[in-house]
């Protein structure tokens, strides 16, 4: 055999076992005659020529002898399991973990080492142990999608097993800061005026901000552009109103606008908006009256005065002038935008603070003075209020919302990130609570809002933890140090189904040849290693076209034979079968179940004569052999021999003997004392398989007589002092006998039917024969009437005269 071959191509696994013995030599070892005994060696001549250790000096008492066998297996593949998918946000850091995969190998004492073939962003780091770490390579900003990469198992063997793993690098969205909510412009904008500043930002650098405007005009009022300060610093502009062919503000007709801000990465878009209120621009409302009364509001159109939030109720902001040449009584009044507003203002024209600034959520006001007296309409006036020092909450800007998460997505995974905006600019600080548990499975970044997993993700486990409950509910608190906003981020987990795994490479099963149809054979323990523990499977098998018709594998799994397999009709004693389960996601894994059929013993030993006839000399000593008698056994192999052996209890006394492999009969005695000349003996001889089963024969031996009539005088033999002629004399003999009682039989039965006198012509003989006619028996002649032809003239015999006709002459027409 060349192991040397069979171990380059990986069929088997070589083993070399050394073993010392003082004093006797090592046996060899040696199963069920189907194997090479092991070679050995003398005690004396073993040594270690590595480290020169003499082991013949080696003493220990008593001696042993060892036997050793070994057995070369077919080596199994390493079996990839886990997650073959995995997720990492393209803000990962360089190391970060992944995705840990695993290889096993049902060989014993196989380490696998785990591969991949160099990767642009990913690295792999084997464990040593059969695990590899999958990390981040390099920086992954501006990449998204899907990207495969492949590793391979490679056992102590060298048979690999090969696995792509998909991984998704998600997209950290681009970001809007530093976007107040609100603006006041002039409502006169006769050149391009700056109003306000933003930040549209991504980690990839790659960004680009846009404008949209409700209502809308063509051409818009507004415009965005880059300020030329920071390289992701914008600009909302209003845009020249010089032309006002092309549109201008009109406070009477539109009081503010919606300027909608998106900011775009190339793969994702966010939005965020800002309200523009252009500032009345007040005019003079004249008396329709000739009356020359009239009220002046003395301050100028569009002045505004700043209010501390921590102006206290009843705080005087602003004191407007209010004459009347008539002295006449001035009535005041105000309006404000946005409302409600926390102001009010007295018939002297002290506007007053009302309330807490701290309570309302704007930072500047328009107020809009109206005076009259008694004989005139009024006149308006516009003071802008600017509130300084406010804290304008911070907010979300992509929550409340929802995200599922794969089942199998490795820890560290990115999976969302909480976008936030505050008009202050404060720093923000972001917190999370559990409503439904699940702060064991997640983490939120205080400061940059990205939630990450802090746990490989295990559906089965999370239901078997039983503390917590899907989907995970999470209460976000957001905080500038003075106020706070709170949302609610739910967390959903994708059960998938992943892929099972037999415990074994190989199964086995044990049948006895010629069970009968229909028999089902013992579990061979098929055992699944699932995550899914719910899972239920489909099994299949295939045991080539060759034997699918002796085994099937019935939907309950059970094996069952389907046709007699018989080993001695040249089958072989294995039949290797692929099994294949499938789970309810369409996973599937194969192994192999091994079915050994042993040997039963079916046929009984067959002798090739049922008599054997045999002479012996009657001066033939002992051990003299006589004859050889010969059987067959169709089992093969194991039932194949078997032994022979004599039953001489009906004997007076032992006289013979068989080998009992050969079939040799030989004398057990010597002839001369048993006083048997010319005597036969008639005795079974046996021939028993190793199962138990006997095949029989008889054997005839004849002890010839003495060939001498006196001492010391010879004669020649004659024809029956040859025992061979003599048995087969006899034998003829006896034949002739049986032919001449068949022969009678038939005379008596055929041609003596009816007649009184039965003349018989087989014998040359004549006898009376008194009985009656045949028809008179049960034959029924004919109905018709026969032709009676002219009798014969009867022969006289010369010897003995004729008897009464009446008794045994007949019509021999009827014959």
């Amino acid at each position: 055999m060349d192991f040397a071959a069979m171990y380059e191509s990986n069929i088997i696994n070589i083993v070399l076992i050394s073993v010392y013995s003082p004093g006797p030599d090592i046996i060899g070892y040696k199963d069920g005659g189907t194997r090479v005994t092991a070679r050995y060696l003398p005690a004396a001549s073993v040594t270690d020529p590595e480290n020169g250790v003499d082991w013949s000096s080696a003493t220990v008492s008593p001696s042993y002898e060892w036997a050793i066998g070994a057995r070369a297996g077919t080596p199994s593949d390493p079996v990839f399991s886990g997650s073959s998918t995995a997720s990492v946000s393209d803000i990962a850091a360089v190391s970060t973990l992944v995705l840990q995969i695993t290889f096993t190998d049902a060989d014993v004492g196989d380490t696998v080492a785990i591969t991949m073939p160099t990767d642009t962003y990913f690295d792999l780091v084997d464990n040593g142990d059969d695990t590899a770490d999958i990390t981040v390579k390099a920086s992954l900003v501006g990449e998204s999608g899907t990207k495969t990469v492949t590793v391979t198992g490679t056992d102590d063997c060298g048979h690999t097993t090969t696995q792509n793993i998909v991984i998704t690098v998600t997209n950290t969205p681009p970001q809007i800061t530093n976007l107040v909510a609100s603006v006041t412009t002039s409502e006169d904008v006769p050149t391009e005026i700056l109003i306000t500043t933003y930040t549209c930002s991504d980690n990839s650098l790659v960004s680009s901000a846009s404008i949209t405007e409700t209502p809308a005009n063509s051409p818009p009022f507004f415009i965005t552009k880059l300020t030329g300060g920071a390289t992701d610093e914008y600009g909302i502009y209003v845009r020249s109103q010089a032309n006002t062919a092309n549109g201008v503000f009109n406070y009477n007709t539109q009081m503010s606008y919606v300027v909608t801000v998106t900011c775009d990465d190339n793969i994702e878009t966010v939005t965020d908006t800002i309200t523009v209120y252009p500032s009345h621009r007040i005019r003079h409302q004249l008396s329709t009256t000739f009356h020359v009364n009239f009220v002046l509001l003395k301050y100028t159109t569009g002045t505004t005065v700043n209010v501390s939030v921590n102006a206290v109720n009843g705080s005087v902001i602003f004191t407007a002038d209010l004459t009347d040449a008539d002295g006449d009584t001035i009535n005041a009044s105000i309006t404000t935008f946005p409302t409600p507003s926390p102001f009010q203002i007295l018939d002297s024209g002290q506007i007053l603070v009302i309330g807490s600034l701290a309570d309302y959520v704007h930072t500047g006001y328009d107020i809009f003075v109206h005076v009259q007296d008694a004989k005139n309409a009024g006149v308006s006036r516009t003071l802008s209020v600017v509130v300084v020092d406010i804290n304008t909450p911070p907010e979300f800007t992509n929550m409340d919302n929802t995200i599922t998460v794969d089942e199998g997505t490795a820890s560290g995974v990115s999976l969302f990130t909480v976008m936030t905006t505050d008009i202050d600019a404060d720093s923000l600080t972001l917190s999370w609570a559990e409503l439904t548990s699940g702060t064991a499975y997640f983490d939120l970044n205080s400061t940059t809002g990205i939630v990450t997993t802090s746990t490989l993700i295990d559906y089965e486990a999370i239901i078997a933890d039983g503390s917590s409950s899907l989907p995970f509910i999470f209460e976000v608190v957001l905080s500038d140090g003075q106020a706070s906003a709170t949302s609610t981020l739910t967390v959903s987990i994708n059960n998938l189904n992943e892929q099972l795994n037999f415990s074994s490479s190989v199964y086995r099963a044990d049948v006895v040849e010629w069970t009968a149809v229909g028999t089902t054979l013992v579990d061979p323990g098929f055992s699944i290693i699932d995550a899914d523990t719910t899972d239920t499977y489909v099994y299949t098998m295939d045991c080539g076209t060759t034997y699918n018709g002796y085994f099937q594998m019935g939907t309950d799994n059970t094996i069952t034979v389907t046709s007699l397999y018989k080993l001695d009709n040249g089958l072989p004693i294995t039949v290797t079968c692929s099994v294949t389960a499938v789970d309810s996601g369409g996973n599937s894994d194969t192994t192999s179940l091994i079915i050994t059929i042993s040997y039963d013993n079916n046929f009984t030993p067959t002798f090739s004569n049922t008599n054997y006839v045999f002479a012996v000399d009657p001066a033939a000593v002992a051990d003299t052999s006589i004859g050889t008698v010969a059987a067959t056994d169709d089992d093969l192999v194991s039932y194949a021999t078997f032994s022979y052996s004599l039953d001489q209890t009906a004997l007076n006394a032992t006289y013979f003997k068989i080998d009992g492999s050969s079939g040799e009969i030989s004398t057990l005695v010597s002839m001369s004392t048993c006083a048997c000349s010319g005597s036969t003996f008639s005795f079974p001889v046996l021939a028993t398989d190793t199962g138990g089963l006997v095949g029989t024969s008889t054997v005839h031996i004849t002890v010839t007589q003495t060939t001498t009539t006196a001492p010391f005088t010879d004669r020649y033999k004659t024809f029956f002092d040859d025992t061979r002629n003599l048995v087969w004399f006899s034998i003829l003999m006896i034949l002739l006998a049986v032919t001449l009682i068949v022969t009678l039989f038939v005379c008596m039965k055929y041609i003596c039917m009816s007649p009184t006198n039965c003349k018989m012509p087989c014998t040359g003989g004549s006898r009376r024969y008194n009985g009656r006619p045949r028809y008179e028996r049960g034959y029924s002649p004919p109905r018709q009437e026969v032709r009676q032809r002219p009798r014969k003239a009867e022969l006289v015999s010369v010897r003995r005269p004729p008897g009464d006709k009446h008794h045994w002459q007949y019509d021999q027409a009827r014959f």
